[in-house]
């Protein structure tokens, strides 16, 4: 599942990604950040597709008035704001790594 979820996470890298048919490292791609962040986002992403990319950045479509304090700070941390009534992340877009 790990291998999945990196090379998963390696579609969002554009052309700083791994060479073609190789995961990308942790160095790469922190995946674990990703996951974290969509796993606090989980309860509150709203219906439908959960996430887009637009313009290199990775939008979650997640209510932040919905988010405690404490778990945007960690969103913060990890590559994400809040940007009006979704989360963002230049980090993980298409050419955050």
């Amino acid at each position: 599942m790990i291998g999945f979820l990196k090379a998963l996470a390696g579609l969002f890298g554009g052309a700083g990604g791994p060479p073609a048919g190789r995961a990308p490292s942790d160095e790469e791609c922190p995946t674990d950040d990703l996951v974290e962040a969509l796993r606090i986002l989980a309860p509150v992403i709203g219906a439908g597709y959960p996430t887009t990319c637009e313009d290199e950045l990775l939008i979650v479509h997640a209510d932040p008035s919905e988010v405690s304090e404490e778990d945007k700070g960690r969103l913060a941390v990890l590559g994400f704001d809040a940007d009006g009534g979704r989360f963002v992340s230049i980090r993980f877009g298409s050419r955050g790594y």
